[in-house]
């Protein structure tokens, strides 16, 4: 009597550490096995022989177990018809493959779950920012489908194109709408990348994901002088200029990295990667610290056993709360000053469009703020000379003060 079984091999995994989920058909003391598309790693199996073998904590799990359970029951029910006939009397277990794979095809896993995989996803994020930004969307996403799962099948151009017209008519904006679709195209490359769904299912072929210019407002010359001045009463309110200004002498240093950063070296510079390039291509940037930066740097210094230059990281438990006093207090300067709207990043915007206005070179202010030079030559032969972003910031402190 023929029987079947489903069943991971595990003698050889794929370059991503998985292994196929194959039937073993067992006949006659014979052995042929039925390839069912599909590619696990070895946590998610229970155990073979099982109709529904993945565990339900594996990304799609339901899914992949409908189909697997799908397929069995109709392998089944061919092998007992063949049985039944008396065909299978004398064949051996590949005989018995041939003949009821005959105008059959196995289809390869396509109703994997997007909601389950992007979770997964969301929770392998290092960063909590990061993962509640995936949350919001997965949320988003449900509401919009008016249900708690979603196929990755689902979600084609028209999807898309529906989700962003529902989005827009909700009250996002276009920056807000780009950023979801960014979250799932993630969602998607991840899965495509982990074999959970086929290439062919990919939806941002066609669909091209919009985004605005975000509003760069920078600051005059004579208001920076101005805000380097001012004599405020308050140590919260002195600190909180101090960190603007050491960001605007520090080629407009993203708050984040002036939070992280390391002691300078003898020669007297900083080091770092700008945080939202870790992982990724980047560049290290080395600004020299100029003397204004100096004195504001002595007033917050680290103690000598630390690593980290300012005293900040030591006072606040995390950057997230330190940046939500920082940002009360470059309100409350908004207000006394009149600078209306100011935040932190309006050090990066003045610095970058006061360095344009003296005709310092694009390619020196780029790299003074830390983008990634996308040259061959720049990222791969090219030793850059930080000398000539030292002289550039020394122009525009120059040129404020």
């Amino acid at each position: 009597m023929a029987s079947i079984r489903v069943k991971l091999d595990t003698r050889r995994a794929d370059e991503h550490g998985n292994f196929p989920v194959k039937i073993i058909i067992t006949h006659n003391q014979t052995n042929s096995a039925i390839s069912f598309n599909c590619y696990l790693p070895a946590k998610a199996w229970m155990g073979d022989g099982l109709e529904r073998p993945v565990k339900s904590s594996y990304a799609g799990a339901k899914s992949i177990n409908d189909q697997i359970q799908s397929l069995y029951i109709e392998l089944r029910k061919k092998v007992s018809d063949l049985e039944i006939s008396g065909w299978a009397k004398n064949m051996k277990a590949a005989d018995i493959k041939e003949r009821i794979l005959t105008d059959y095809s196995v289809a390869p896993v396509s109703k994997a779950n997007f909601t389950s995989f992007a979770n997964k996803f969301a929770d392998e994020c290092e960063k909590q920012r990061t993962k509640d930004n995936y949350m919001y969307t997965i949320k988003k996403l449900k509401e919009y489908a008016g249900k708690q799962e979603i196929a990755f099948e689902e979600i084609n151009h028209q999807f898309l194109r529906q989700f962003d017209s529902y989005l827009s008519r909700s009250g996002s904006g276009v920056n807000t709408r780009s950023i979801h679709f960014r979250n799932i195209r993630a969602v998607f490359n991840r899965a495509i990348d982990d074999e959970v769904i086929a290439q062919d299912m990919y939806p941002f072929r066609k669909f091209k994901i919009k985004s605005g210019e975000k509003d760069k407002v920078s600051l005059k010359a004579v208001q920076i002088k101005m805000l380097y001045e001012y004599e405020f009463k308050t140590p919260a309110l002195r600190m909180a200029r101090d960190y603007f200004m050491l960001s605007f002498f520090l080629c407009g240093i993203n708050p984040i990295d002036l939070y992280h950063l390391k002691k300078s070296d003898p020669e007297g510079r900083v080091s770092f990667v700008r945080s939202k390039m870790q992982g990724g291509a980047h560049n290290t940037i080395r600004l020299l610290i100029q003397p204004e930066a100096k004195e504001i740097v002595e007033r917050y210094r680290n103690d000598d056993e630390s690593p980290y230059l300012l005293n900040f990281i030591d006072r606040y438990l995390s950057y997230d709360i330190f940046k939500s006093f920082l940002s009360k207090k470059i309100r409350e300067i908004a207000e006394i000053t009149e600078l209306n709207g100011l935040t932190m990043y309006w050090a990066r915007y003045s610095w970058a469009t006061i360095a344009d206005s003296l005709d310092i070179p694009e390619k020196t202010i780029s790299k003074g703020l830390g983008h990634v030079d996308k040259s061959m030559a720049g990222r791969k032969y090219i030793a850059f000379d930080w000398s000539k972003v030292d002289k550039a910031n020394r122009e525009v402190i120059n040129y404020v003060l």
